[in-house]
């Protein structure tokens, strides 16, 4: 990133707030992501497969949508043309 677009993105008015409520939402969503494996594995007595699946489930939701809205890729960075 050029030193000129990193003096406008702090100027932006309230875009500290919304780095930081990304960072905290991505931080959330790890947290999830392990939490969720260890309770499939510890309290449900899962094994890796159960991991694998209770984790492609959660995906499926975004990946459904994803193509519902008609996105060719997910994570492409533009989305539609």
């Amino acid at each position: 990133m050029s030193k000129g677009m990193t003096d406008s993105l702090s100027a932006v008015p309230g875009y500290a707030r919304f780095w930081l409520a990304s960072s905290v939402s991505e931080f959330g969503t790890y947290f999830t992501s392990v939490a969720i494996s260890a309770l499939v594995v510890i309290d449900l007595h899962g094994t890796a497969i159960d991991t694998g699946v209770v984790n492609a489930a959660r995906w499926l939701r975004t990946c459904s949508s994803a193509c519902w809205r008609g996105y060719s890729s997910i994570g492409s960075g533009g989305g539609r043309s």
